[in-house]
């Protein structure tokens, strides 16, 4: 049986356009949902809220921006390699992306400690606003590991020709940031109402699970070819 990356040198064009374009499409579609969920249940709250999450919009945007760069760079050089049939240096330039995801993680964790209020001075002098935008935009940087991965590591994936895991794997991250909004944001059941901050930390806590069922595809899956086992 041949694998994803065979594929792409092999099947007819539309068919394959088709395959790959689909669940890309709707993994981006998938991506979205995050910031809109996080809106809907934090309008909720009050109309100073959900200000105070679009402050943090930019930031997030300006993150994703850099990560999906990076992983369409490292798509791009990976599917070339594996054309090479040199899965040495795809292996390589996937581990390299890893790695810069790790060291974009550390460094953005670092600046959100640091600096979440200065960040959203830039945008407001309004006290309140900077208070719970700090607060949700403070989690969202110290946990950017957590969405750098995924979206380098779908990336990964995307250069073999599989556009199916990262699609499940978005689909997986969105559905549980749906699920964990309201109990964080309201505290319902055993959870304590968190507001705004609850909202990030529902978005972090999706994004991890995400990553690790990634984690799991990269080092265990027997049909990748940039395998790290």
């Amino acid at each position: 049986m041949q694998s994803n990356s065979q594929k792409l040198g092999t099947e007819a064009i539309i068919p394959l356009l088709m395959r790959l374009s689909v669940p890309s499409i709707i993994a981006m579609a998938i991506q979205a949902l995050y910031n809109v969920v996080d809106s809907i249940y934090v309008g909720r709250i009050s109309t100073d809220a959900l200000s105070a999450l679009s402050l943090a919009f930019p930031i997030q945007i300006i993150l994703i921006g850099i990560g999906v760069g990076t992983g369409v760079g490292a798509s791009s050089l990976i599917s070339r390699r594996l054309g090479e049939n040199n899965n040495h240096a795809a292996v390589n330039a996937a581990e390299h992306s890893i790695m810069l995801s790790l060291f974009y993680g550390v460094l953005v964790a670092i600046l959100g400690f640091l600096f979440a209020d200065q960040i959203l001075q830039l945008f407001t002098s309004e006290a309140n606003l900077i208070r719970m935008g700090s607060e949700y935009i403070k989690i969202i940087l110290i946990g950017s590991l957590a969405m750098f991965f995924p979206m380098i590591s779908n990336n990964i994936l995307r250069g073999e020709g599989n556009t199916f895991t990262p699609m499940v794997a978005m689909l997986i991250g969105s559905i549980i940031n749906i699920i964990l909004d309201p109990f964080l944001i309201f505290g319902i059941w055993i959870f304590p109402e968190m507001g705004v901050a609850g909202a990030a930390i529902a978005t972090v806590a999706a994004r991890i699970i995400s990553g690790s069922f990634l984690i799991y595809i990269l080092l265990f899956s027997k049909k990748m070819n940039c395998r790290f086992l």
